[in-house]
C-alpha cells in the first residue's frame, strides 16, 4: 500500500511532453532543379530518405536556417537558434528550440552523404532520378 502511495505523489513530478530527439541537419540536392539544394532536417533514428523535411533554399541571398520554424514527421515548433546574422543563406546553427525552449545543441559534423530515390524524377534513369543529401550538423 505504501509503494502505490509514493507511485502516486510522483505521478505529477513526471514530464507531460516527451524530449526532442536528436536531428540530423544538411542539405538537398535536386539535380533536376539545377542542383539547386534546400536545407532538409531528419530525426536521427528515422530513415534519411522518407522522414526528413525540406526546409527552404539554402545559399547566399536567401534567409539562414535560424529563420524557419520547422515541423519534423509532425512534430512542429522546432527552430535552429545561434546562427550569424551575417551567414546569409547557410549559417551554422549552435542549437535547437522545441517550442521557444532550448532543447538541443548542435555541432559540426563531417559531411556524411546519402543518395535518396527522387521525390521529382526528370530523366530516364541515372542522377535524375536521385537526389543527394549531405548531413553537415548534428543536433543533440
Amino acid at each position: 500500500m505504501r509503494s502505490i502511495s509514493i507511485l502516486a505523489l510522483a505521478l505529477p513530478l513526471l514530464p507531460t511532453t516527451l524530449a526532442l530527439q536528436s536531428i540530423l541537419l544538411g542539405g538537398r540536392a535536386f539535380p533536376c532543379d539545377g542542383d539547386s539544394q534546400t536545407w532538409y532536417a531528419w530525426f536521427s533514428d528515422a530513415d534519411t530518405c522518407s522522414s526528413g523535411t525540406d526546409i527552404g533554399p539554402r545559399g547566399f541571398g536567401f534567409p539562414s536556417i535560424c529563420s524557419y520554424e520547422v515541423t519534423i514527421l509532425g512534430h512542429s515548433n522546432i527552430t535552429f537558434t545561434g546562427c550569424d546574422p551575417a551567414e546569409q543563406g547557410n549559417g551554422e546553427p549552435t542549437g535547437v528550440d522545441d517550442g521557444g525552449a532550448p532543447a538541443l545543441t548542435c555541432e559540426v559534423v563531417d559531411v556524411v552523404g546519402t543518395t535518396c530515390p527522387s521525390a521529382n524524377p526528370c530523366g530516364a534513369g541515372g542522377v535524375e532520378n536521385t537526389d543527394f543529401v549531405e548531413e553537415f550538423f548534428v543536433c543533440s
